[in-house]
């Protein structure tokens, strides 16, 4: 889990966040909302295993 965390973060660094968040704030809220979900099913998904 530590290693997808890692990896998530790195992404979001690369990302443009501040020009995202000017322009696309509602992109920005989707992406947040997406990450949300997606690391909810990664933690369910590990709880199975």
């Amino acid at each position: 889990m530590s290693g997808s965390e890692a990896q998530f973060t790195s992404i979001i660094e690369m990302l443009p966040l501040s020009k995202i968040a000017t322009y696309q704030p509602t992109y920005l809220t989707l992406f947040l909302i997406f990450s949300a979900s997606v690391t909810t099913s990664i933690t369910s998904y590990n709880k199975v295993i």
